[in-house]
């Protein structure tokens, strides 16, 4: 039998998606992210943590090194 985690803490969610933990408490302050509170124990669904990585928290902005870069014709 397999062992599935059901939730991390802010610091495992952190190192598991190697955002910083400042990014995951910004992320759940904006509810792009949802924390379950339990007890004195905050922690992020395993699925939403996953519907983060795969769907995005928004729309992705570029850089303006990298469209300057692209503009100019480097790459």
């Amino acid at each position: 039998m397999t062992k599935t985690r059901l939730a991390y803490s802010k610091k495992e969610a952190a190192a598991a998606t190697s955002i910083s933990v400042r990014s995951i408490d910004y992320l759940i302050s904006k509810g792009q992210l949802k924390a379950v509170k339990i007890g004195r124990r905050i922690v992020i669904p395993a699925r939403d943590l996953e519907k983060l990585i795969y769907n995005g928290s928004g729309p992705l902005r570029e850089s303006r090194s990298v469209a300057s870069a692209v503009e100019a014709g480097v790459s």
